[in-house]
């Protein structure tokens, strides 16, 4: 056996903690576990953290392609105010997930008994294609994994941004 193999091994706990209330601070960003740290029972956590990544480089570069103001102040305006947008658009999706991960760590580690007989008898019972709708298990459950899995950020990001320029150029004009 492989674990015949090693010499030690380590062992530490995991731990979860409350996700931030802010991630932004004027021209300050946070993504990842250090916004939105999350236990590994969705294996979504580096997923997230460049989810993050991909949509903060998609919405800098789509604010530098739309004519960054020259002006300092409204320069450092449009930005704080951009990564507010980064913030609205990830924060949301990032809590589902994270309450996701919690979920998942207790439907796991059910201490034997009357819960655990229950969800043994639920998952043993699920014909195949009962996976494809709706299940107690959010891993077992069709809708709640292709709004985890296949959800595109990017083009999202996108649309918001989008919106966000015009309300911005509208105000402008004000």
């Amino acid at each position: 056996m492989i674990i015949s193999c090693l010499n030690s091994a380590l062992k530490w706990k995991l731990l979860h903690f409350k996700e931030l209330d802010q991630w932004t601070k004027g021209t300050v960003a946070l993504l990842g576990d250090a916004s939105h740290p999350t236990l590994p029972y969705q294996g979504q956590g580096a997923a997230m953290a460049v989810e993050d990544g991909a949509i903060l480089g998609l919405l800098l570069s789509k604010l530098q392609n739309s004519g960054i103001s020259p002006d300092p102040e409204e320069r450092y305006a449009q930005l704080t105010d951009l990564l507010q947008l980064y913030e609205d658009l990830r924060k949301k999706r990032t809590e589902v997930n994270v309450a996701g991960a919690v979920d998942t760590r207790h439907y796991y580690h059910l201490s034997d008994g009357e819960e655990q007989v229950k969800r043994d008898q639920e998952l043993a019972e699920l014909p195949a294609s009962a996976w494809q709708g709706p299940c107690n298990f959010n891993w077992g459950d069709a809708a709640y994994q292709k709004s985890l899995l296949g959800f595109d950020s990017l083009a999202d990001a996108e649309l918001n941004f989008d919106a966000w320029l015009r309300r911005r150029r509208t105000e402008a004009n004000l």
